[in-house]
This record gives C-alpha cells, sequence and structure tokens, in this order.
C-alpha cells in the first residue's frame, strides 16, 4: 500500500521540481518542447499540465500521499540505528510536502487551494476523531505554514496574494469574474432537463451545450467546469445515480476503516485516503478534474487502496507491522490471475482504440496553430488600405491554408470517425476553392457559381462537375471534396450547426441537397449564439431574396463574438450609410470599433458621427441594467470612440461618467487622464496621470505623457505671464486733444 502511495508522492515532487524550473526559465512551450496551440506557458506554475487548476490537484494527491512517511510514529526501539534513519526520512518527507505545499499555493490556482483546504480538514478531523491530533501536531502544522508563506514570497508574492484574496472574499463577481463558469453551468442544467433520465450521451458536450447556452462567448467550453453538471447533461440521472452509489461505497469504506484502525499508522493512512477522495469530490464542483485521466486515476487508486485495506481487515485491525499472508506455498490463487488478465486485456484495447486519435490530436494542434496565424493574417487582409491586398500577405494566407488542409487531412486520416476534423476540413476547402479562384482570370464565389448553375440549365451534376473543371481546373476538385467532408461530418455528428451551412452552400453540387430553410433553421436551433453560424446563415437567405430575414440574423450576429463581425461590417458598409447601418443592426460597444474602423476607409465625417451618437445613446439606454462595472466599461468604450474622432468635449463627458461608476478602476483613469490631456486640459489630466503611474509605473507612455503635460503647463504659464507682463510694459500714447479756435494757447499747452 505505501509502494503505491510512495509513487505517487515522488511523482508529486517530481513534477513541482519541473513547475518551478519551467516558471523559472519560460519558453511559452510545454516542457521547453511541445507548442501547445491554446495556452502559453510563460509566467506560470503549471508543470506538465495545460491548466493550473489540474496541475493543483495532481500536487493535493502528493502531498495526501508524503503524509503517512512524514508524520508516521515510530514502533523502533529508542536507539537503534532504524529509528534514526527513519527520523531523517521522515525529515526530508516534510520538506518535501512544505516545497509542494509552496508550489500548490504559487499556482495561483483558487480551486485547488479551497481543494486542498477542504482535504486539511477532513484529515485534520478524521485525526482528531481518533484522538492523534495533539498541541504538538497543531504546532507543527503552524509552523509549516509559517515556512509555506516564506516559500510562496519567492513567486510573487502580491500576485498570488491578490487572486487568494478573491477566494477569501467570497464573492461570486470576484470568483467568477467573467461569468463564465455561471454562463455554462445554467447551460448545463437546461440540457438535463431536457433530458433528464438518461442524458445526451457520454462524450457529448462539446456538441450540445451551444443549443442551450443563453449568451455568448469567445471561448468554446470543452467540458462544464463542474464534473457533477458534466455528468448530469450527458447521463442524466441515470448517470447521477450511479456516481451518487460510488460515492457513498467509497465513503462508507472509508469511514469504517477509519474507525477499525487500531495503530496510529493505521489511523492517519486512512485520513490521508480520505483527504485524497475528499479533495477530488470538493474540486471536482468547480473544475473537470475527472474528466483528466492522470487526475481521475489518483482518485481511482485512492479508493482502491481503501477498498483494498477493508479487504485485508474486515473486522480486525488494520496494523502494518503485521501484514496478512496473502500467498500460498504453491503460488497465488487461480482467481489473482483473471483481474490481471482483465486489467492487460482491456488496456491493451484501449491502447489500439486510442492509438489513432492520438496521433490525429497531434495533427490538430498543428492545425489549430495554423488557423490562429490564418485568423491573424485575415484580420490584417481586411483592414488594409488597398483594396486588391498586399500581394505578399495573400501569398502568405494560401500557404497557411493549404498547411492547415495538410494538417486536417492527417487527422481524418488517423481518426476517421473525428466530425470535428470533417467539418473544419470542408470549411477549409473551400476558403482554399475561393481564395485560388479569386485571385485567377475568373474571380467567382462560390455563391456566384451557385447562380450561375441555378440558372445555366445544366442536365445533371456531371455536367455542372465539368464545366468547372473547365472553367477553374485542378482547383475545381475541391469544392466536391468539401461536400463529402460536410456530408461525413453530418453523418458522424449531426449536433454541428456549421455543417448544415457549408452543406447548403455546396448544394448545387448535391444530387439530394438539403432544403435551405430546413437546414438554417437546423443549424440555427443547434447553435443560435454562435456568431459565425448566424452570419452564413444571414448571407445565404440574404442570397436567396429575403432582406428582412437576412437582417434578423445578422443583428444577432454583430452582437456575438468572433472573426465574422469583420466580414460582416466590410461587406455592409461598402453599401449601407452609417446612419442606416446602426439603425438596422444596432452594434453593441465592441462592434462599434469595427464599424468605426471600416467607415474610416470608406465613408465620411457624417458616418462617423452617427456612429459616435449611436454608440453614446445605446449606453445610456442601456447602462441602467448593466452593472456598475459593466456600465462603466461601456461610458469608457464610447469616450474612447469620441476622442478618436477628436469631439473632446463629449470624450471627458462619458470617460467622467465612467470614472463617476468606477473610480478606481486603472483603464477608467487611464482613459479619463489622456481624454483630458488630448484636449489640452493638463492640469486637470495631471492627478488622473499622476494616480495611473503609481499603480502601473512600467507603463513608460504615462511617464512620458505626464512629463510632457508638465512641460506644457509651464508652456502656458509662461506665455499667460508674458502676455500680462507685455499689457503692462507697452508704451501708452498720449490722447491728442484738438484745439478750438477759443482755446488759448495756455490752455493748449496745459
Amino acid at each position: 500500500m505505501k509502494k503505491v502511495l510512495g509513487c505517487v508522492a515522488v511523482a508529486s515532487v517530481v513534477l513541482a521540481i519541473i513547475g518551478v524550473v519551467q516558471a523559472g526559465f519560460p519558453d511559452g512551450r510545454l516542457l521547453w518542447m511541445y507548442d501547445y496551440p491554446s495556452r502559453s506557458f510563460k509566467g506560470q506554475v503549471q508543470g506538465a499540465f495545460a491548466n493550473r487548476n489540474h496541475f493543483a490537484h495532481f500536487l493535493i494527491f502528493g502531498l495526501a500521499s508524503l503524509a503517512p512517511f512524514a508524520f508516521q510514529r515510530s514502533i523502533r526501539a529508542k536507539g537503534s540505528t532504524a529509528l534514526g534513519s527513519e527520523k531523517t526520512r521522515r525529515i526530508v518527507c516534510l520538506g518535501a510536502m512544505i516545497f509542494v505545499v509552496v508550489i500548490l499555493v504559487a499556482t495561483q490556482s483558487r480551486g485547488g487551494v479551497a481543494a486542498f483546504g477542504v482535504a486539511l480538514l477532513v484529515a485534520v478531523i478524521g485525526c482528531w476523531w481518533r484522538r492523534l491530533v495533539g498541541l504538538k501536531e497543531t504546532l507543527l502544522l503552524a509552523a509549516m505554514a509559517s515556512v509555506v508563506l516564506l516559500g510562496v514570497s519567492l513567486f510573487d508574492y502580491e500576485k498570488v496574494t491578490n487572486r487568494l484574496n478573491d477566494l477569501v472574499s467570497g464573492e461570486i463577481e470576484e470568483l467568477d469574474a467573467n461569468a463564465g463558469r455561471r454562463l455554462i453551468w445554467g447551460a448545463n442544467a437546461r440540457a438535463f432537463l431536457a433530458n433528464p433520465w438518461l442524458g445526451h450521451g457520454a462524450g457529448s458536450h462539446r456538441y450540445v451545450y451551444p443549443a442551450y447556452i443563453d449568451g455568448s462567448s469567445a471561448r468554446e467550453f470543452t467540458h462544464a467546469e463542474s464534473g457533477y453538471f458534466q455528468i448530469a447533461s450527458e447521463n442524466g440521472a441515470a448517470g447521477l445515480l450511479v456516481l451518487a452509489a460510488a460515492a457513498a461505497m467509497v465513503v462508507r469504506t472509508l469511514l469504517c476503516g477509519l474507525r477499525r484502525a487500531a495503530s496510529p499508522n493505521g489511523v492517519l493512512l486512512q485520513a490521508v485516503l480520505m483527504a485524497g477522495i475528499a479533495a477530488s469530490f470538493a474540486h471536482s464542483v468547480v473544475d473537470f478534474v475527472w474528466y483528466v485521466p492522470s487526475l481521475a486515476m489518483l482518485a481511482i487508486i485512492f479508493a482502491a487502496c481503501a477498498t483494498r485495506l477493508e479487504q485485508l481487515h474486515p473486522v480486525g485491525k488494520l496494523n502494518e507491522s503485521a501484514p496478512p499472508q496473502l500467498s500460498r506455498a504453491n503460488g497465488a490463487p487461480i482467481s489473482s490471475w483473471f483481474p490481471a488478465a482483465v486489467a492487460v486485456t482491456a488496456g491493451a484495447l484501449a491502447v489500439a482504440i486510442s492509438w489513432g486519435p492520438g496521433l490525429g490530436s497531434l495533427a490538430w494542434d498543428r492545425y489549430l496553430r495554423a488557423s490562429k496565424t490564418t485568423q491573424s493574417l485575415e484580420a490584417s487582409l481586411l483592414t488594409s488600405a488597398t483594396e486588391e491586398g498586399d500581394p505578399h500577405l495573400l501569398a502568405t494566407i494560401d500557404e497557411t491554408i493549404r498547411r492547415a488542409v495538410n494538417e486536417l487531412l492527417m487527422v481524418v486520416e488517423n481518426d476517421p470517425q473525428n466530425a470535428r476534423a470533417h467539418t473544419r476540413l470542408a470549411g477549409r476547402l473551400m476558403q482554399q476553392f475561393e481564395s485560388a479562384v479569386m485571385q485567377g482570370e475568373n474571380p467567382l464565389s462560390i455563391e456566384m457559381i451557385a447562380d450561375t448553375v441555378t440558372s445555366g440549365g445544366f442536365q445533371s451534376k456531371a455536367e455542372v462537375r465539368d464545366w468547372l473543371a473547365r472553367a477553374f481546373g485542378e482547383d475545381a476538385l475541391l469544392l466536391p471534396r468539401a461536400l463529402e467532408h460536410a456530408q461525413a461530418a453530418i453523418r458522424l455528428c449531426p449536433l454541428q450547426g456549421e455543417t448544415y451551412l457549408q452543406a447548403t452552400r455546396l448544394s448545387f453540387l448535391d444530387a439530394d441537397p438539403l432544403p435551405l430553410g430546413g437546414a438554417i433553421a437546423q443549424a440555427v436551433r443547434l447553435q443560435p449564439n454562435d456568431g459565425g453560424v448566424r452570419f452564413d446563415a444571414g448571407r445565404q437567405i440574404h442570397l436567396s431574396g429575403d432582406v428582412e430575414a437576412a437582417l434578423e440574423h445578422y443583428r444577432a450576429s454583430i452582437r456575438l463574438p468572433g472573426s465574422h463581425r469583420e466580414r460582416l461590417v466590410l461587406s455592409l458598409a461598402r453599401v449601407l450609410p452609417a446612419s442606416v447601418f446602426v439603425a438596422e443592426l444596432d452594434p453593441d460597444c465592441a462592434a462599434t470599433d469595427l464599424v468605426l474602423a471600416a467607415y474610416r476607409q470608406s465613408g465620411t465625417d457624417e458616418d462617423l458621427v452617427a456612429i459616435a451618437e449611436h454608440a453614446e445613446g445605446s449606453t445610456l439606454a442601456e447602462s441602467e441594467a448593466l452593472s456598475p462595472r459593466d456600465s462603466a466599461r461601456r461610458w469608457r468604450q464610447v469616450s474612447v470612440v469620441n476622442r478618436s474622432l477628436k469631439r473632446y468635449e463629449k470624450a471627458i463627458e462619458c470617460a467622467t461618467r465612467a470614472y463617476e461608476l468606477c473610480p478606481n478602476d486603472f483603464w477608467v483613469r487611464f482613459d479619463l487622464a489622456f481624454a483630458y490631456f488630448d484636449s489640452g486640459a493638463f492640469v486637470e489630466a495631471d492627478p488622473h496621470l499622476r494616480w495611473c503611474l503609481s499603480r502601473r509605473p512600467d507603463l513608460r507612455h504615462l511617464q512620458s505623457s505626464l512629463q510632457a503635460a508638465a512641460k506644457r503647463r509651464l508652456e502656458m504659464a509662461s506665455g499667460e505671464r508674458m502676455r500680462t507682463v507685455s499689457r503692462f510694459l507697452a508704451p501708452r500714447r498720449l490722447p491728442i486733444v484738438e484745439s478750438d479756435a477759443h482755446s488759448s494757447p495756455e490752455t493748449v499747452a496745459r
């Protein structure tokens, strides 16, 4: 039993060391080798995990495994050599525990620290119940806590404590500042209520939650951020019942073992097993630790250890000094081979099943990196000054798209059941076709080609493909391949809304096309808060001639986060005046920045003023329904818009409203300072610049602006003094007195 816990303890210490070294010498990659596409490893202590919460959870199990070695009571005789080696081992284990606790706190994982607190509380209560906690143990724990605080100071103490202060405060707005967890928990609750008995199927969370989420988020929730919510939505009441039965069995086993333990070391062993299981149950409330294989394995190991202890000591003593004899003279019982054979077979089967998807996941990560590069380049192309675009930039985009397509082909080759990969591949193949065609002799979009085919009088789909081959050469083969992958994605997983829209875009190649209205309704039903889906739905409806229905989708799309907003804004800004655009689509503040940038290129001054006035009016109308923080953020954005248009009085007015709502928000004070600064009110800008500089002395722009403001104030004061002095020192002309005929010479002289 202790050998198993010893392995876990050693693994946790090694991972803690790796976490320290990686935090001290970061290069942005996982273990200095793997470029993880969705997370940077700079400035964070997270070891070999992609998430610091999961790293902290692993360390909790490591601490529980170290405790029996650090706090065990010796049964050796005093003065023996073995007793001295035991003391040395205990001291080493105590030092390892302190080190691991320091690293756990340095991860800044609030959920991890809370789970550690639960584990510690459970262990202390268990030992206290069996009279194992006294003054000596209390003083030892207090001393360890002091050393931990000293060690945490090596990891940016202020940053760590500020983050953990949110945990101590208990404020939900502080703990879940972006409301992400509450958003996804609400979606899972609604998904559970929609199918409460059996759920939507294991592993379906990624595809199911978009249909139930009540709001928008640029983040994709691969998991429910709670093990309980995810089991409820995926497996329903049946899954919750199985979970409750398993939890009840494990808790009963732990309590019985704690009650039956006869020796202090046996009590300690049961207490740490309880602590590890308690941490797993507690942390799963706010995270998906059961869905991380290594963390689920640790929970299973601790539960197995507790069950095995009960099997070895059903009613007798739990005394490690006299373990029972498990083997017979002629070898192990035959029954012991059966579970081993089952375990080996299941392991081999799991490796065989996971081998292809594992290879595909490496190609998927490479695709994600290429996709991020493509999005960045496309954003630069959309905002470029020239209508045709930079040819070097276009060539780079073509190359990254080609690389993304090759990686996706590798994914579906190794993992042909990956519906997401088929969907992405269909989209990238269509993008590759359009990019190649737009730079060729016949620059036609897919929608133009579909319109040509519809009105061209083709007798069969074979004729359509022959015409495409003659018109576009080898590039024409990309569209049938895209349709095949879209159809495969629908067959494998009919819960991806965007796939239906891909199929309808290519319906002119399909012998049995999906009806446009039904496909769009299904896509929107599955992903109502996906901005890209709403934009594509609106575009296809727009091309069919229903402008009002298209505008409804455009209104929803422009208020949802994503790269689609830039395409939507640029496509409509070319044909609509700004006053009509903002009146029909009603963009929020985030989209207003994009609208303003688009009309700066092609609009007039009246367009820009109309955008600013709409932003101010919508903020004024919605501010009462928003929290002070959200309302201040909206007013700050409107202030920035007015400042960019050199409407300084409006900019100061809006920034002042934001300041009144959140006077201690750094960026609110920052924008107010520069609204005054840009308007030439350097005296009013000075206190806000100084306040910001005292909070962020690393921002050189603040320091240079403060110096410039002081210099301009001196120049203005000096200029005012010179004007005052000039008025007093200017030579005065004496008044000319005109003489008349009745004045004497003496009077005139006087």
